[in-house]
């Protein structure tokens, strides 16, 4: 049974490729944050040979047959429909996610966990503010400061000619979209969002019961002469979410060089040695023989793995002589993008300038890998 995407379905965002070595929990699979697609779409995506061929959980490397994978559609539904369109109530996916401006907010300020710098937890609006105690005014002031959209390049330009490729046999109701949709993209850029000075204490989360200063996210309508409901739903859907976290990132680096830092990702776990199978080892005469019978049939029956060893390909992440096992950890944000390529670019250049020309560079990349991704989930798309 499907459901709608609450971001709606026009826009993709984020890095898609994921390293050897960087993938984890928040990066699985090869989809970006912002894919633009429904719960039913992704389930025909997953189960195509691109996405079954690389999971490494599926060893048989085999689709589900077409008959095994029904969506029952949604009724109504347009993808340029922002959820507030849908008059569904709002159930929380997380107690981080509690409104749909929440949501929104989520695509950029999730960069924000990978850092020292608080995303809200602990607030009634989490990923809308964003602070740390060592933060100050400045930050809602260099945010407001910058260009629209400094970061996105020629990105209305590419959106429009996807807009206008996607539905060649169009009905009057898609063609009457397409140019609702072209006359938003034709006005003047319209950043995400706002932002204002903003004050709070998390109750819980990384800066628990602490002060922090830093900013809010507003998102608000645009100011347009034409304003209508409609071309404020095209306003939403080319909004660059993941692009306004990025700017963010890049002002905390630029005013608090030496305070900002990037967290460390997750511990890996070392490898638990597995006993000896029963049966070739000296009976246990504790237990009675129908004990010892299940034991030895759990050991058959449990999937064995074989961990790396220095017969293998070297892993990118292990330097060369070393152990067989090495808790290497790779900065949070390597593997929310699924590369280090992000956080080389703005660490690699102290000067303010360079560092932005350097992440727009790494911002060409995804956009590549944007334009791989729509290419390939163009048979699971199901609404116009």
């Amino acid at each position: 049974m499907d459901r709608p995407n609450p971001l709606g379905g026009l826009v993709t965002e984020g890095p898609t490729a994921i390293e050897a070595g960087f993938g984890s929990f928040v990066a699985r699979v090869a989809v970006p944050i912002r894919h633009g697609m429904t719960l039913g779409e992704l389930a025909l995506l997953f189960n195509t040979s691109r996405f079954v061929g690389a999971d490494p959980d599926n060893p048989s490397r085999r689709a589900l047959d077409s008959d095994d994978v029904r969506v029952a559609r949604l009724k109504r539904w347009r993808r340029e429909m922002a959820w507030e369109d849908t008059r569904l109530p709002w159930v929380p996916p997380s107690p981080n996610v509690p409104s749909p401006t929440s949501a929104l907010a989520y695509v950029g300020t999730c960069l924000l966990e990978a850092t020292n710098a608080s995303e809200g937890r602990g607030t009634t609006t989490p990923f809308e503010l964003v602070g740390a105690p060592w933060a100050d005014a400045r930050l809602a002031r260099e945010m407001n400061r910058r260009e629209p959209n400094a970061l996105l390049g020629d990105e209305a330009t590419r959106r429009k000619k996807k807009w206008r490729n996607r539905f060649p046999r169009g009905s009057s109701s898609t063609r009457d979209t397409h140019t609702r949709w072209t006359r938003s993209m034709n006005a003047r850029p319209a950043p995400a969002c706002v932002w204002r000075e903003a004050h709070f204490t998390p109750s819980w989360g990384k800066e628990k019961d602490v002060p922090c200063v830093g900013a809010a996210a507003l998102f608000s309508r645009r100011d347009d002469d034409d304003y209508s409901p409609i071309t404020e739903r095209a306003s939403v859907a080319s909004r660059a979410l993941f692009f306004e976290g990025v700017e963010v990132l890049l002002a905390l680096k630029k005013l608090y060089p030496r305070e900002f830092q990037w967290r460390e990702g997750p511990v890996p776990k070392p490898p638990v040695p597995k006993p000896a199978p029963e049966f070739v080892s000296r009976p246990d005469t504790r237990r009675s023989r129908v004990e010892r019978a299940s034991a030895r049939a759990r050991v058959l029956a449990s999937p064995t793995k074989r961990w790396r060893s220095s017969r293998d390909a070297p892993h990118p992440l292990k330097k060369e002589g070393a152990a067989d096992y090495l808790p290497i950890r790779p900065r949070f944000i390597d593997l929310l993008t699924g590369s280090p390529g992000l956080r080389l670019a703005m660490d690699g250049a102290a000067d303010p300038e360079q560092r932005r020309l350097a992440v727009e560079r790494e911002g060409e990349k995804w956009e590549k890998q944007l334009l791989a991704f729509e290419k390939s989930r163009r048979d699971a798309l199901l609404y116009d």
